[in-house]
């Protein structure tokens, strides 16, 4: 019986910080506008293991983390993310706790996580029934397009512009 129906609340389709336009903030494009980014690459690159836990890679990446193990049931496993090595080879951590704390079953397992990570070294501390076959990040970028370049005399600068359009490259998803 509608005549039981409560009266309609009208909502306004206003973002955040918009005091004028009644229109929502996709408008006029809606929900399923183009995007100008395409062509997502995903990477997937292998750390090395440098023994006692130590997991590397090159450069700092940005992405899934995913692990290649095996252990008996119920081993836990825990891995913490950091993103710079001390002059004296330990790591550096992070502002906030992060890392996971994986739980193995009997058999192999490739388990990736949710979370995403900027990351260059991974510590993974585990039981002696563990083994671990192989972890990788899964980066998950858009390519930086054209032809911009920067060369100077002083290699330092150098330096800072790749490492500024790696930035842009890792900051594009």
């Amino acid at each position: 019986d509608e005549t039981r129906w409560r009266s309609v609340n009208v909502k306004s389709g206003r973002g955040m910080g918009d005091r004028e336009s009644d229109n929502p903030p996709s408008y006029p494009y809606g929900p399923t506008a183009p995007s100008m980014l395409s062509n997502l690459q995903i990477t997937e690159i292998p750390f090395q293991d440098r023994g006692n836990g130590e997991w590397h890679l090159s450069e700092i990446a940005s992405g899934t983390i995913v692990f290649d193990i095996s252990g008996s049931d119920g081993d836990e496993i825990r891995v913490d993310p950091a993103e710079i090595i001390e002059d004296d080879g330990s790591l550096r951590p992070a502002h906030e706790p992060q890392g996971v704390t994986i739980t193995a079953a009997e058999h192999r397992v490739k388990f990736e996580t949710i979370d995403m990570f900027g990351v260059r070294v991974l510590k993974v501390t585990a039981p002696e029934s563990v083994t671990i076959h192989g972890i990788s990040i899964r980066e998950r970028t858009y390519p930086v397009t054209g032809n911009g370049s920067f060369k100077c005399d002083d290699p330092f600068y150098e330096q800072l512009y790749k490492a500024g359009r790696r930035t842009v490259t890792l900051c594009s998803c």
